[in-house]
C-alpha cells in the first residue's frame, strides 16, 4: 500500500514538474533569442535588415496562392507536432522534446527582438501582427503536445510488460494527437487569411 502511494504520489510530481519545466524551456529559448538578436556586430545586422527591408517592400507580392501557403504551413508546423509526438516512443526523447520548445523559443525571441531594434514601436506592432495570432494557438498546441508525449513517455516505461494497459495509452496518445492537429490547422487559418491582413496595415517601411 505505500509503495502504491509513493507511485502515485512520484506520478503526480512528474506531471507537475513537466507542466513547470514545459513553458521554462520555451522561455528560456526567447530569452537566448532575444539576446543573439542583440548580440550581432554591425555586419550581420545590416546583412539581415537588409533582408528585412526587401521582404517588407516585396510583402504581398508573392506569387504563391493561399492554398499553396496553407499546404506550406502544415507541412512545417505539422513536421514539429510529428517529432515531438514520435518522441513519446523513445525512452530518451525528453530532452530532444525539451530542445526543439528551446529552439521555437529562440526563433520568436530573435524575431520579434530584431524587429523591435530595427523599427522600435512600430517594430513591437509589426511583430505582434507578425507573430501572435497563430502563436495564441500554436503555443499551446505544442505544450500539449510535448506533455502528453513526455506523459506517454512515462506510462509506456511504468507500463511495460502490460499489453492491455500499453494499449490503451497508445490509443489515447494517437487521439490526443489528432486533437493537437486539429487545432493545429485552425492557426495555420489564422496566419494565411488573418495575418498578412494585419502586417499589410501595421507595416513599419
Amino acid at each position: 500500500m505505500i509503495t502504491t502511494h509513493r507511485r502515485k504520489y512520484r506520478s503526480r510530481w512528474n506531471r507537475k514538474n513537466q507542466s513547470i519545466r514545459i513553458p521554462i524551456a520555451l522561455f528560456i529559448g526567447i530569452i537566448g533569442g532575444a539576446i543573439l538578436a542583440n548580440a550581432m556586430n554591425d555586419v550581420q545586422y545590416a546583412k539581415l535588415a537588409t533582408f528585412m527591408n526587401n521582404f517588407l517592400m516585396s510583402f504581398g507580392t508573392s506569387p504563391m496562392g493561399k492554398a499553396d501557403i496553407f499546404i506550406e504551413d502544415c507541412v512545417k508546423y505539422g513536421k514539429t507536432l510529428a517529432l515531438i509526438w514520435s518522441l513519446g516512443f523513445v525512452s530518451f526523447g525528453a530532452i530532444f522534446v525539451y530542445g526543439i520548445l528551446v529552439a521555437k523559443g529562440i526563433g520568436y525571441g530573435f524575431t520579434m527582438a530584431f524587429i523591435i531594434r530595427s523599427y522600435g514601436l512600430k517594430g513591437l506592432l509589426y511583430g505582434a501582427a507578425l507573430c501572435v495570432p497563430q502563436n495564441i494557438i500554436l503555443i499551446p498546441v505544442y505544450f500539449v503536445a510535448a506533455y502528453f508525449s513526455l506523459a506517454y513517455m512515462h506510462n509506456r516505461a511504468r507500463q511495460a510488460g502490460s499489453e492491455k494497459a500499453g494499449a490503451f495509452y497508445f490509443k489515447e496518445y494517437i487521439v490526443l494527437f489528432c486533437i493537437c492537429c486539429a487545432f493545429m490547422l485552425c492557426a495555420v487559418l489564422i496566419e494565411v487569411f488573418l495575418t498578412p491582413g494585419l502586417m499589410r496595415h501595421l507595416k513599419p517601411v
